[in-house]
């Protein structure tokens, strides 16, 4: 009898690890709506185009930028940017722009503080939200899904 049990309660354990699922820490990426938009200093902004400019290999750096009907603009530089997650802004060569005209460097407020948050990330699309702050303007509730290469 004694040499009956250990191979039933063997099997009866192999049975019991086999029918438990492995969790999935994996989330899928939230649907985000093609744009970019925030608030400025409380006054709703909106994206009317886009641009993008990236570098494959070595440091993978992404610039965004979305310029509305008057030629304002919101740009991010991410250097380094790989996965999805948080960049503070500044850190090391990562920066955010507002700008009051179509040429960014033309006007720009460099953002002091702030962050972007990469959620959502394919071959061709980078989305997430971003908030930052500079000498003069506040961004505050951004949201962006643009495309890049």
């Amino acid at each position: 009898m004694k040499n009956r049990i250990i191979p039933v309660l063997f099997a009866l354990a192999l049975l019991a690890f086999a029918a438990c699922k492995k969790s999935s820490t994996t989330t899928p990426d939230p649907v985000m709506a093609r744009g970019m938009s925030a608030k400025i200093n409380g006054v709703p902004w909106v994206a009317q185009w886009f641009s993008y400019e990236s570098t494959i290999g070595g440091t993978n750096d992404v610039i965004f930028s979305g310029y509305d009907s008057t030629g304002r603009s919101i740009e991010f530089r991410i250097n380094n940017f790989k996965n999805k997650g948080t960049y503070n802004i500044p850190q090391k060569n990562d920066s955010a722009f507002y700008a009051l005209d179509y040429n960014v460097f033309s006007s720009p407020e460099i953002a002091t503080t702030g962050k972007v948050s990469i959620q959502a990330l394919t071959d061709s699309t980078v989305g997430g939200t971003f908030s930052f702050s500079t000498a003069n303007y506040i961004v505050t509730e951004g949201s962006f899904n643009v495309l890049y290469q």
